[in-house]
């Protein structure tokens, strides 16, 4: 098999880990800060190679914070496919406190895309969230990123070949990006997975994946409705059964386990307990490229393939936020 990732929005990760309770109004001095690569596509590819597997890990990236990101993949042996780009890569951030202070917490910020300079210095611009990197570069980063999708996809040589589209799509970028991406790459015949949500989640479905990866908020959004442990499954499959069975629905529901809805069929699988929760971040990112290891490299059936993928899942919870364990015993 050959795996490839496509991150429209990465980020560097940054981890701050605080001694005790967090001071909402005061001030915070914290025990360290670490900085990891993040993106959900980055994340499967992080985890795909965590499992043994080469993947090529396609992103738009710029600035020192994008240069960190590329740099920090290629040491841990992440094959990066980088698209350069005017605006500087941004930067998340998560705050930890420890379990046992009287408010622990794991408090995540999610930061919107980082303005590049031509955008800067146009004044009339700057109260306009939408307004990234101007707008011939923001087609022609997606032009390239096309282009660049179908020579790797090309390159595969026979191989069967599996595109993850994977994170939030950057505000000046058209929602409908993934479904176009998708289109593109089911044409030359690749197994296509989307890891999104909101309206860019809905473009993707009409484009009829092979797999979308909803968690249990992003398939209530889906079915408009506040789902239930109990109405997980019959949600799922019927996302599923609307694209006709094409679409295969991956649904993870935390403590619920985790569903996978097949045309009218569907399987699950329970959540494996984690004793200490170290970090969530990139539990469903792993989940996921577990999940097609388990299918495409070792033809496990669904229900064994869910199992594998929620303890691959768990080892990660287990592990500290910016860190991919060995997953190739899971």
């Amino acid at each position: 098999m050959k795996y490839i990732t496509v991150t429209l929005n990465p980020a560097l990760d940054m981890t701050i880990a605080l001694p005790g309770p967090l001071i909402p109004d005061g001030l915070n001095r914290s025990e360290r800060a670490d900085f990891s690569p993040g993106g959900k596509g980055i994340n499967v590819s992080r985890a795909l190679h965590a499992l043994g597997c080469e993947s090529d890990a396609v992103c738009i990236l710029g600035g020192f914070t994008g240069s960190k990101v590329r740099s920090m993949l290629t040491e841990e042996g992440v094959r990066v496919r980088a698209i350069a780009t005017t605006a500087d890569t941004r930067i998340n951030i998560s705050v930890l406190t420890p379990e046992n202070s009287a408010r622990g917490t794991h408090c995540e910020i999610n930061n919107s895309s980082l303005r590049s300079r031509e955008e800067k210095k146009d004044e009339k611009k700057k109260d306009d969230r939408t307004s990234v990197r101007p707008v011939s570069e923001t087609s022609e980063l997606l032009y390239k990123t096309k282009l660049l999708l179908r020579r790797l996809i090309h390159q595969s040589e026979g191989e069967r070949t599996i595109v993850v589209f994977a994170g939030s799509v950057p505000p000046d970028m058209p929602q409908n990006a993934y479904a176009e991406l998708v289109r593109a790459s089911r044409a030359m015949n690749a197994v296509t997975v989307c890891d999104c949500d909101g309206d860019a989640l809905r473009h993707a479905l009409a484009a009829h994946p092979d797999y979308i990866k909803p968690n249990l908020e992003e398939l209530s959004s889906l079915t408009e409705r506040r789902l239930l442990k109990d109405q997980i499954p019959q949600a799922a499959t019927e996302i599923s059964v609307t694209t006709g069975g094409e679409t295969s629905v991956i649904a993870t529901a935390g403590p619920y386990g985790a569903y996978l809805a097949a045309g009218r069929e569907c399987y699950s699988a329970p959540a494996v307990k984690v004793e200490h929760i170290r970090s969530l971040k990139g539990a469903g990112d792993t989940f996921l490229a577990a999940f097609l290891y388990a299918v495409y490299e070792k033809q496990f059936d669904p229900a064994p393939a869910l199992a594998f993928a929620a303890r691959a899942a768990s080892k990660k919870i287990a592990s500290p936020g910016g860190v991919y364990p060995d997953l190739r015993k899971t």
